[in-house]
């Protein structure tokens, strides 16, 4: 694995008095706690309406328990559920760059994407498609300037994933490999998710 949700342990164990292999709990619910807060922070961004519209988004994730509590629960996908922050994270900073261009939502979005990548790959490449398109889609900015925020936004992550790969091709084979996690089959989702959602 990438070693970022492992750093993150250490770093954490030492800011409180332990060591890296007791802290690594309090960076899974640090972890889970902002993702939590972010969903409903781009529930809130997106949602027209009411206030209980984007309070249900982040319940709605208590729902398939099988991807939310049992990744780190039952089968210890510890980087992937430390990831999934900076995903959700670079997510929210799409929306925020959709409502209003800045370069603090590129810079979130650049900072988020290069931890997730360090953190667990696999998860860097859909928010990259993500503010692709919301670029693209971009009526009331010009070419340039999206090109420009786009390669703001990007470039670090390039820069990081050239760096980490550079002498470890051979391990990304590790995408290949298959893992003891549940299918997202219609049985897992449940149905009060499906309809909630």
């Amino acid at each position: 694995y990438t070693p970022g949700a492992h750093l993150l342990a250490s770093l954490f164990g030492q800011w409180t008095g332990t060591d890296g292999f007791h802290a690594i709990y309090g960076v899974l619910v640090v972890s889970v706690a902002l993702k939590v807060g972010l969903i409903f922070l781009i529930a809130r961004r997106s949602v027209d309406g009411p206030l209980p519209f984007a309070i249900l988004a982040p319940v709605l994730l208590l729902l398939p328990r099988a991807f939310f509590f049992e990744s780190f629960t039952r089968y210890s996908y510890v980087p992937q559920v430390v990831s999934e922050w900076f995903a959700v994270s670079a997510w929210w900073a799409v929306a925020a760059w959709n409502d209003r261009p800045s370069l603090q939502a590129l810079a979130i979005f650049a900072v988020s994407e290069a931890a997730g990548f360090l953190t667990w790959p696999v998860f860097a490449g859909p928010p990259v498609v993500a503010l692709a398109i919301t670029m693209a889609l971009a009526r009331d900015v010009d070419v340039r300037t999206r090109t420009r925020s786009f390669a703001i936004a990007t470039v670090p992550l390039a820069i990081v994933a050239a760096v980490h790969v550079s002498g470890r091709l051979a391990r990304t084979r590790i995408v290949q490999t298959s893992a003891d996690m549940a299918l997202p089959t219609w049985i897992v989702f449940s149905w009060p998710f499906l309809v909630l959602a």
